[in-house]
């Protein structure tokens, strides 16, 4: 019992260390973004720190697998080197007594990032998307970039080549107006000025030394443009906020609970097996007996190797002549537009709820991490005898391949190119295999194939 608590108190120490330094690193890479709001964007200290504090869910998800690799490969990397494992088997203390504190403290974090991902991480996620929708209504400007086209605004594209959020300076103001006319009128202005109205969600821009062009409405003015220049002149644009609001919201999966996920999941494929009974409806309504028979006639041939829900999903339908007993005239066209819409409502579907998987498995996959970076970290700190600082930066670059592995498998799960399970758990069954094989060097175990040798 004495050995236990020496071996996890021994634990604590580096695992700090490591949960700051991820964290710190983490926190690095955005602490630019918030201080630009502060600087640049005039949005109150006190606000950007709240969106701080908020946004510091999903770096505390990640940083805690790595303090638990880094805890475990420096303490048992150290007892290692100082013979101290050596001395307390040399005493009669088995491996399997050292090690069940280390993974008692792996299932302690596994437990509570179970609860973080399914209910904290969630609450910060909303306070953040909701806290980004105060700033955008009381302070539009600070959503706008300069030097791109700006498509938030129904019914105007606008580009600024310079832009000030503090004062409202704008300059090389280009705004295109399809609002007013069927026909096009472009804006352009040397300098303006930015103001908001919060009481009618007016977004002003008083514009200086420009000129407007537009094509008249007027049949008898076709073919021609009209040109006017002006000294200065006042654009109004209303619901600027909502409109800025509703693109800058944050993707509902991430605040949703497993339970909520689970939900929209089965309504989703609930949604899907309706349209795929549409969608054959349409196909035996075109004359053909089911989606086999239309893939035969798919045009180009598709490879031996692709599915016919590869083929459905990525083939423009563009079909042979159906059979002979197949209808033409206008209500097979229709009929055609009612398969690809159903078609196009499948794979909508499919991929909405495939989005939903992958954030249900990355709740559970970054949370059993603890238990996969224990059962890595142990045997590895006892076969290296490296403890310290060296330590330290071997468990940041296995925790590096692990980031970059999940960032990929979620990247290839929603583009559907991987199943979402795999997408999330593949970082975890590459590092969980290469731990057992090294916990069997550890307690040099004789395989099968040895001891028939």
């Amino acid at each position: 019992m004495i050995i236990q608590k020496y071996t996890l108190r021994e634990m604590i120490s580096p695992f700090f260390m490591g949960f700051s330094v991820v964290t710190f690193l983490l926190v690095m890479d955005f602490l630019l973004d918030y201080l630009e709001l502060i600087l640049e964007k005039g949005v109150a200290v006190l606000t950007v720190l709240k969106l701080f504090v908020l946004g510091l869910g999903w770096m505390v998800a990640l940083s805690i697998p790595c303090g638990v690799l880094v805890g475990t490969l420096m303490t048992f990397g150290r007892m290692s080197q100082d013979n101290e494992i050596l001395a307390l088997r040399a005493s009669g203390i088995s491996l399997i007594a050292l090690l069940r504190p280390a993974f008692a403290w792996g299932a302690f974090w596994t437990l509570a990032l179970l609860l973080f991902h399914n209910f904290v991480l969630p609450w910060s996620n909303q306070q953040f998307a909701q806290l980004m929708l105060d700033v955008t209504r009381k302070k539009p400007a600070a959503q706008l970039e300069e030097g791109v086209f700006i498509d938030a605004f129904s019914g105007h594209r606008i580009l600024f080549d310079e832009l000030d959020a503090r004062t409202g300076e704008i300059r090389g103001i280009k705004i295109l107006d399809f609002e007013r006319s069927k026909r096009l009128q472009t804006t352009t202005a040397d300098r303006g000025r930015l103001t908001y109205q919060p009481a009618n969600d007016l977004l002003l821009m008083d514009l200086e030394d420009g000129e407007i062009n537009e094509v008249p409405d007027d049949a008898a003015d076709a073919g021609t443009l009209r040109r006017t220049t002006f000294r200065s002149h006042r654009i109004a644009i209303g619901g600027a906020s909502e409109d800025l609001a509703r693109r800058t919201r944050k993707p509902g999966s991430r605040e949703m609970t497993a339970g909520q996920l689970r939900s929209q999941i089965q309504t989703l494929e609930e949604k899907r097996d309706t349209a795929y009974e549409k969608q054959d409806d349409q196909l035996k309504a075109l004359g053909y007996s089911g989606v086999e028979e239309f893939a035969a006639f798919v045009e180009p041939p598709t490879p031996w190797h692709k599915t016919l829900k590869d083929i459905l999903r990525s083939t423009p339908v563009r079909a042979k002549p159906p059979p002979d007993h197949c209808f033409v005239g206008p209500p097979a066209l229709r009929t055609l537009e009612n398969f690809k819409t159903a078609k196009m409502q499948i794979n909508a579907a499919d991929k909405r709820a495939g989005q939903f998987r992958v954030e249900y498995h990355k709740k559970f996959s970054i949370s059993f991490a603890c238990l996969v970076f224990v059962l890595l970290g142990a045997p590895l700190g006892i076969l290296t005898r490296r403890g310290g600082v060296r330590a330290g930066f071997m468990s940041v670059a296995f925790f590096l391949f692990y980031y970059l592995c999940l960032v990929g498998g979620e990247q290839l799960a929603d583009r559907q190119l991987l199943w979402p399970w795999l997408g999330m758990w593949i970082a975890n069954i590459v590092l969980g295999v290469l731990g057992l094989v090294l916990t069997v060097r550890v307690f040099d175990l004789v395989l099968p194939w040895r001891r028939h040798a």
